[in-house]
């Protein structure tokens, strides 16, 4: 019972007491929300800054298939595709045999949810030759 009279005494002495402890955690808790507050506008007014630069310079490839008359799901299908294709050429660029069995099967497979039987036909025969290359047949 003395210690804590002591720690009492002790405590009025130097002037802490536990409301003040409480108010500057409330402050510092204030601040660090405000922090987080001003860094997420911040981020969010980039995003829409981007996003809109993008809208003006006419890459969004949704605008342009409005344009064309082109239903938006095919459109995504064949950009999905085209976009594998491209990362297949630039692995088989570098040269890594086992990278190119597996950028083939990613455009394999993205033939096939596309429901393309014929492009799924032509990178299964790629993706086996590849695979077959890199030491893993029947991949």
């Amino acid at each position: 019972m003395e210690e804590k009279e002591e720690t009492i005494e002790a405590n009025k002495k130097s002037g802490t007491s536990v409301g003040s402890i409480i108010f500057w955690i409330v402050i510092i808790g204030v601040l660090v929300l405000f922090a987080f507050i001003s860094i997420g506008q911040r981020n969010d007014l980039e995003l829409s800054r981007t996003y809109s630069t993008t809208q003006e310079s006419g890459d969004n490839i949704y605008d342009n298939v409005i344009d064309s008359g082109q239903p938006i799901v095919e459109a995504a299908k064949k950009q999905v595709i085209d976009d594998a294709i491209k990362q297949y050429q630039i692995v088989e660029k570098s040269g890594n045999i086992v990278d190119m069995c597996v950028q083939a099967g990613i455009v394999k497979a993205a033939y096939l949810q596309a429901n393309d039987e014929s492009g799924y036909k032509s990178w299964s025969n790629i993706t086996t030759k590849a695979c077959e290359a890199a030491g893993m047949p029947g991949m």
